[in-house]
């Protein structure tokens, strides 16, 4: 399951068109069966990482990202990775 949140936007200059900086976190939910241990969804998370690890793609910022253990859900082991990003307009 693929989220975006954004956050607050700041701006980033005063002036008659500041730029704006709008920040927020792409947030990838990854769910395994239980009975297969939560090593497949590391795997999988290890690939996702380096496609988001400081990158800037029209025109938003990817920062790096991490991988959190949510644990057990129902039957599912649950992985969070998490990219935080920031895009200036």
């Amino acid at each position: 399951r693929v989220n975006v949140r954004t956050g607050a936007a700041a701006l980033l200059a005063l002036g008659t068109s500041p730029p704006t900086r709008v920040t927020g976190v792409l947030v990838v939910e990854l769910f395994i069966p239980m009975e297969r241990g939560d090593a497949p969804g590391y795997e999988i998370a290890d690939i996702i990482v380096p496609f988001f690890r400081n990158v800037t793609a029209d025109s938003v910022t990817y920062e790096t990202p991490f991988v959190s253990t949510d644990g057990r859900n129902d039957e599912w082991w649950q992985l969070t990775v998490t990219c935080p990003f920031f895009s200036d307009t």
